[in-house]
């Protein structure tokens, strides 16, 4: 139950595991903006229970959790949650709906990047 009286299940604060780990990641990648990342994150979490929709006890919940998800993908070398997704290798071959299409969309997967590759043939 949330202290606004809804029914609704408040256990973790998912708002705050996610601003969490996306605060996480991006202070890995960028340390200097690492106290900015963690106080947007730390406001999203406040803003949740001053809206009344989360206890402090799932706020702080969702902060460790988001935390943790995001350390256990940064000390992972290839990662653990998004990597094996992305190796070339472990895909299947996509076989096109007709032999030679005029336009195409098709995933692009790299080394280090992955994205969408447009082809149109005129």
């Amino acid at each position: 139950m949330r202290p606004d009286g809804s029914d609704a299940k408040s256990f973790p604060s998912m708002h705050t595991a996610t601003a969490f780990t996306i605060a996480a990641m991006r202070a890995a990648d960028h340390p200097q903006q690492a106290a900015w990342w963690y106080l947007g994150a730390a406001l999203i979490g406040a803003a949740r229970v001053e809206v009344r929709q989360h206890y402090l006890h799932d706020v702080l919940a969702g902060a460790a959790l988001g935390y943790a998800i995001a350390r256990l993908e940064l000390d992972q070398p290839r990662g653990v949650l998004i990597a094996p997704w992305l190796d070339p290798a472990a895909l299947p071959a996509v076989q096109p709906l007709w032999p030679d299409p005029p336009a195409a969309v098709t995933p692009w997967l790299g080394t280090t990047t992955c994205g969408l590759r447009a082809q149109w043939r005129f």
